[in-house]
């Protein structure tokens, strides 16, 4: 290799040079849940249930579901007495990561029903 003097104008450049390491990236994905049980003849009340990320990784959606029926009635269903009132991505605070957070107003509900909340979490922390 001949190595030349650089013009005015430039700059040498050495290509055996290591930079600083960049931000590590995302390690994967997984799915945290957080769960409900109403008794039967609950008393309508608004709930709040939030499924939460580890520290230091990511919230990247969620959503819930209504789960758990022990007896089914054709004239009731699950909108009449059950109603979510958000569902929206939560803030981490001191000591809690992000995550998914559902307000939910529970009535008399016939039979048990579970509410479960979850967060799909993307991995940032080694």
């Amino acid at each position: 290799a001949v190595e030349e003097q650089c013009k005015s104008k430039e700059t040498p450049l050495s290509w055996n040079k290591q930079g600083e390491p960049g931000p590590a990236g995302v390690l994967g994905f997984y799915t945290v849940t957080s769960e409900r049980v109403e008794p039967p003849g609950t008393i309508a009340e608004l709930h709040q249930l939030n499924a939460r990320c580890d520290v230091g990784d990511s919230v990247t959606g969620g959503g819930f579901r209504f789960l758990g029926f022990s007896e089914i009635r054709n004239d009731w269903s699950v909108t009449d007495d059950i109603v979510p009132t958000s569902s929206q991505p939560i803030d981490g605070s001191v000591g809690f990561g992000e995550g998914w957070g559902v307000m939910a107003k529970f009535g008399a509900v016939p039979f048990d029903l579970k509410l479960e909340v979850f967060a799909v979490c993307a991995d940032l922390t080694p």
